[in-house]
């Protein structure tokens, strides 16, 4: 699941034109909470829009870092802004 989540950061990025630094800090801190093959697709996606929120917050303008909804709009409506906070 790795691999595809990854993959699905890269684009969740670059379709909110997030600098490539912000990319690679969200990859990096979801390779730091280690998730394994155990956890369901549900949970991968939360820890992923998670990492991009955190990453952005950090290497991002305020102006620039997506909004929760865009981001429950972007998981088809599979997390809602209600779990991401």
């Amino acid at each position: 699941f790795r691999q595809v989540v990854c993959e699905w950061i890269v684009d969740v990025c670059e379709y909110f034109n997030l600098h490539i630094t912000t990319t690679h800090a969200a990859i990096c801190y979801l390779d730091r909470l280690q998730p394994n093959e155990k956890f369901s697709r549900f949970e991968w996606q939360m820890m992923a829009v998670c990492c991009i929120i955190i990453a952005s917050k950090y290497n991002e303008c305020e102006e620039h870092v997506p909004p929760l909804q865009k981001l429950g709009e972007i998981t088809q409506q599979t997390i809602g802004n209600d779990i991401l906070l």
